[in-house]
């Protein structure tokens, strides 16, 4: 088999590519999704080779769903590979080629900074009752966890990311953290500082780590004799 060519953001220029048809296309309010769908039933409703069009998305992290912007877009006699283009440049995503084939994905390079999460609940030790408020280095940025002391806490990271087919025509965008220990300490207002380390593993985006705060201990002023 010949493999593959690779996925490039340089545009189609043959002329006489189906890439290059005209079309007129009309879109209001609709889905990234269904924009996109359209774009391709119109390519292809001329005579010729067929294009394939679809999207190319990170992983949602959790607590997250894949929410799309809606496309209002109209143009008359445009080619194909500048309405792909622009309907990217709405949604803020990067029109990427290979052949016939062609998907709008997340803006990312090969090496990049891409966003791991840290999960897990934290709770007083003696009680289990939930704490709510804590903070986590390497920032100390203040978290509010959940009633249930759930907490989500991203942590931006170096990574890899390359495109995955997940279905008949769209891809998904494989990403992975470079191999590292991360470490973090833990401090809540009345409790001791907690200290642990995360070591990313190979394409695991979450992380859960539960966290049992102890109570800080007072000291006495000290007296003079």
């Amino acid at each position: 088999m010949r493999p593959q060519p690779e996925w490039t953001d340089q545009w189609p220029t043959d002329p006489t590519s189906p890439w290059n048809r005209k079309v007129d296309l009309s879109l209001s309010k609709v889905s990234l999704p269904q924009a996109v769908a359209e774009l391709e039933q119109l390519a292809n409703a001329q005579p010729g080779p067929k294009l394939s069009l679809g999207l190319g998305q990170l992983p949602s992290g959790p607590w997250n769903q894949d929410v799309f912007p809606l496309i209002t877009f109209a143009a008359i006699n445009v080619p194909v590979v500048e309405a792909f283009r622009i309907i990217g440049d709405v949604a803020n995503y990067r029109a990427m080629f290979r052949g016939s084939d062609g998907i709008l994905a997340e803006h990312c390079h090969a090496h990049h900074e891409m966003t791991i999460f840290l999960t897990g609940r934290c709770v007083d030790a003696a009680s289990d009752e939930p704490i709510k408020s804590l903070s986590i280095s390497m920032n100390f940025e203040e978290i509010k966890a959940k009633e249930t002391g759930e907490f989500l806490h991203p942590i931006q990271i170096e990574g890899t990311t390359e495109f995955v087919r997940c279905d008949g025509k769209n891809y998904r965008m494989k990403t992975e953290p470079l191999p590292q220990d991360i470490r973090f300490v833990v401090t809540a207002p009345g409790y001791q500082p907690q200290q642990f380390s995360i070591s990313t593993q190979g394409s695991l985006l979450t992380y859960t780590n539960n966290i049992e705060m102890k109570r800080d201990i007072p000291t006495k002023p000290r007296t003079m004799p």
